[in-house]
This record gives structure tokens, C-alpha cells and sequence, in this order.
């Protein structure tokens, strides 16, 4: 329920003595710990509504309201709570994460798990008090015949739930049944195996799921989520990119943005443009791609700005993160919608060429777009309130990039044909 705490903008939150220490990560929540346990949930309302409050009931055990109209339980808190056609819009935040803390834990896990970092780690989390799973002692066995490194989250106490989050973001994968690190893993960059509970005690799962199982009444088999943990660890991993830039005038910013460029990228001419005026042709998205694809070099094609600096390890990072997702974005700070840098793995975008919509560079909403575009893929929020904000895995945080403030281009052609050409493939993607 914590996205629509988010979605609130703030909110009070009465909760549980032994869970309440989780919502600490959440700068936009304010505690109200309660001394009694989930099986007092209609004393809590009543707890709540003595205090004035208005409070909004989104437990599903013990409710009054016994019905199942949604295909999991997940979705009927937010039914009931009011809000079932807001579900899972906001992306999953924890703002008061201790960088510190969660390098400790990581450091403490790779000691008393015997982690070996020139081997892939792969994370198990195997207790669930609401959702046991009857094999886990035969996942384990079958993922430690593996050269790798198993870590069993079971065997990890955390000072804060939240902590774990730094921990998923290191290991190669998670494989996770169905309790608490598989909903943690929504606000994480970590691809996943799940292994969820059958009909409407099964988990939502989230958009970081790459292979998706079920308990099957405890008659599921083993081999197959094994074999999907070897997909994604087999996955080979990307080095060197190409830059896919198109090259304007040579100013101040541009100068000071290609000291971070690992080259320089030559001047191209594009078999297309777009005419927006008798003085204004503008290049096509694809046409600048297709040049970078053509170079034959990298394996990761990075698109930006003329005049994007890449922080330092900002390239690694890129890399880093489409080994293990093949796409991704970033905005230029927290505070601005707009996205100026995009990378594909080149096996990728060769491959979903086709399907990439067709927008005008240098024209207004031709990053949202695309942002869109690589959102549906992972049936991430796409709608442009949505792109405000930062939707693990295909959003990167912020700080990877820079871009100098400097008056938009666009502002004076936002009724432009180009922009209106970009405007009509946001509306009907």
C-alpha cells in the first residue's frame, strides 16, 4: 500500500507495533504505531475514528468486507481502500534509505554466506509466515549445485526491512516466493524469478519479474525455476557503447559535455527529415540510431544530447544496467520530467527496430515517447502524470548525467509540425 501513501502526497499511517519500523523509509508517512497486531483490525478503526480521524481500511484480513472481487489480494486492499483504479500507478519509494547501513549488511551477508564476488549471486528468500512454500529445501539444493554464490535471505536479519533493498540491487538475481522481498523488489534494478501462491492468495508480481511460477498446491517442479535462474544468469554481459548523438553546432556546452565522451561521434546526414518550417528540418530518432547500429561497435547504444555530460562511472552504470534489462532511461534530475539520455542493447533495439515509434528529435515529447514505449514493455504507469516520476527497472535514478540549464529550443515551436507529429504518437501508443 505504500505507492498510494505516495500518491497521497503524505499521509498518517496507523500501524502495527511489530511492522510499523518499515514505513521509517518513507519520509512522506507519518507513524501512528498501534500496540495490538493485525488480528485487531476493527478495534484499530475504531482506535482511529476516537482520535477524529477518517480512517481508510485497507486490511484484508479480518475485514468486515469478506468478498473476493479481485483476481488477488494484493488488489483488493486497494479496493478496499477506495482506490483500486490508482493500483500500483505510483512506483514504490523509500527516500530515507541508509547507503551506510545497506553496505554493512551486504559486507555482513558476504561473510557469513561465504560469498565469492567473481562468481554471480543469486538471492533466495524462503520464509513466508502467510504463504510457505513446501520445497524450499529443494530449490536451495538445486540452485547451490550451480557455480554461484546462494544466498538465503531466511538467514538475514536486517535492522530495517527496507535495508534489503541495497542488498537485491547487488546480486545477479533474486528468486523469491511469495513474502515480503518480492513486493521489496519493486523499488529495486534486479531482474527476478518469482514463485507465487496459488488463484487469489497469489502475489501481484512486480515489473521485475522476468519468469513468473506458481505453488501448484505444492506439486510444482523444481527444474523449471531452476532453469529460468539460469536464463538470467547466462545472460552475457554488455561491454562498450556506441554514442547515437546527432551533432549540432559546436558551443561552450557541447565542448564541455564531450570531455565525459568516451569519443567523439562523427557529423552524419540522415536519409530523412522532417520539415518544420522553410528555415527547420529536424532529424528522425531512428535515423540517428540506425547510424550508431551501423557502426558495428559496443554493445550498448546510448542515445543523449549534444550537450549531456556523463558523470563519472555514469557509463559504467549504463552498461551495468542493460546487461541485465536491455533498456533504460534517465531524467536529468528529480525535479524534470523530460528524459535525455536512452540506451538499448544493440541485439535489442535491432530487434525491436520495427516497433520503436518514430519520433522527431529536437521536437517537444519525443523522450516521452519513447519513455512510453519502454514502459509498456514492462506494464509500467505510462501515462504523462506518471513520468514525473522514477518506475524501477526502466527508470534509472538520476545522477548519472548532466545537463546545463539552458533556455529549451522548443519552447518557441510547441505547435510545430514536429510537434504535433510527437504529440499524436504519445496519445496513440
Amino acid at each position: 500500500m505504500i505507492p498510494l501513501a505516495k500518491a497521497f502526497g503524505r499521509v498518517r499511517w496507523l500501524a502495527g507495533v511489530e511492522f510499523a519500523d518499515t514505513l521509517e523509509g518513507c519520509s512522506y508517512i507519518d507513524i501512528e504505531r498501534y500496540p495490538r497486531g493485525p488480528n485487531h483490525f476493527m478495534a484499530a478503526m475504531e482506535f482511529a475514528r476516537g482520535k477524529g480521524w477518517n480512517p481508510i481500511g485497507a486490511q484484508v484480513y479480518t475485514n468486515p468486507d469478506k468478498r473476493k472481487l479481485c483476481e488477488s489480494y494484493n488488489k483488493e486492499s486497494w479496493r478496499l481502500a477506495g482506490y483500486l483504479n490508482e493500483f500500483h500507478k505510483m512506483p514504490l519509494i523509500f527516500d530515507k534509505r541508509d547507503l551506510g547501513r545497506e553496505q554493512e549488511l551486504w559486507d555482513k551477508i558476504c561473510k557469513d554466506q561465504f560469498v565469492d564476488l567473481s562468481k554471480p549471486t543469486v538471492l533466495v528468500s524462503t520464509k513466508s509466515m502467510s504463504s510457505p512454500f513446501p520445497k524450499i529445501f529443494e530449490l536451495l539444493a538445486k540452485l547451490r549445485a550451480l557455480d554461484i554464490n546462494v544466498v538465503d535471505l531466511g538467514k538475514v536479519k536486517a535492522w530495517r526491512v527496507f535495508d534489503l533493498i541495497g542488498v537485491i540491487d547487488r546480486a545477479a538475481c533474486l528468486v523469491s516466493i511469495d513474502t515480503m522481498p518480492l513486493h521489496l523488489a519493486r523499488a529495486s534494478y534486479t531482474p527476478m524469478v518469482t514463485i507465487t501462491n496459488d488463484g487469489w492468495c497469489g502475489s501481484v508480481c512486480p515489473p521485475q519479474a522476468v519468469f513468473k511460477h506458481r505453488y501448484e498446491t505444492g506439486s510444482v517442479a523444481i527444474d523449471p525455476i531452476i532453469e529460468s535462474a539460469e536464463k538470467v544468469l547466462s545472460k552475457p554481459k554488455a561491454e562498450g557503447v556506441v554514442l547515437a548523438v546527432d551533432m549540432g553546432q559546436l558551443g561552450d556546452r557541447q565542448r564541455k559535455a564531450q570531455l565525459s565522451w568516451p569519443y567523439i561521434p562523427e557529423k552524419a546526414s540522415y536519409p530523412r527529415m522532417h520539415k518544420d518550417s522553410e528555415t527547420r528540418t529536424l532529424p528522425f530518432m531512428k535515423d540517428v540510431l540506425q547510424h550508431a547500429l551501423d557502426s558495428r561497435e559496443g554493445d550498448v547504444v546510448v542515445w543523449t544530447n549534444d550537450d549531456v555530460t556523463f558523470t563519472d562511472g555514469g557509463l559504467e552504470q549504463i552498461t551495468t544496467h542493460a546487461s541485465k534489462w536491455d533498456f533504460g532511461c534517465v531524467r536529468r534530475s528529480a525535479n524534470h520530467i523530460g528524459r535525455d539520455c536512452f540506451w538499448f542493447r544493440r541485439g535489442w533495439l535491432a530487434d525491436h527496430f520495427v516497433s520503436m515509434p518514430d519520433v522527431v528529435l529536437s521536437a517537444p515529447a519525443c523522450d516521452l515517447v519513447i519513455a512510453k514505449w519502454l514502459r509498456k514493455m514492462r506494464g509500467l504507469p505510462h501515462d504523462l502524470e506518471s513520468m514525473n516520476y522514477d518506475y524501477p527497472p526502466v527508470d534509472y535514478p538520476p545522477g548519472i548525467i548532466y545537463h546545463e540549464y539552458h533556455e529549451s529550443s522548443w519552447l518557441p515551436h510547441q505547435t510545430s509540425p514536429s510537434a504535433r507529429h510527437n504529440e499524436e504518437l504519445f496519445r496513440t501508443l
